[in-house]
């Protein structure tokens, strides 16, 4: 079946976009990458051990956002440094 210029077209550019998101993702990755490395090296661990310390539940710390997410399931010990975010 010979697909019409119109359709070709329109493949080209369906192709193009999903090429565009993707990479719109890698640079909101790495956005996100560099931030909670720039938060880490400002000593967010010692901020977040310093909150639980001072009675703040980790559920608490958890629901404001994925940087307290992930370093707090850090410093409670369910996860660690070597398991890429996998449940210990």
């Amino acid at each position: 079946m010979r697909r019409s210029k119109k359709e070709k077209l329109a493949m080209r550019l369906s192709l193009l976009s999903f090429s565009a998101l993707d990479l719109e993702r890698e640079a909101r990755r790495k956005k996100i990458s560099d931030r909670l490395q720039r938060r880490l090296n400002e000593g967010m661990t010692s901020e977040v051990e310093s909150l639980l310390a001072s009675g703040i539940s980790p559920d608490a710390l958890i629901y404001y956002g994925l940087e307290y997410k992930w370093v707090t399931l850090y410093v409670t010990g369910q996860i660690n440094s070597q398991n890429n975010g996998r449940a210990t």
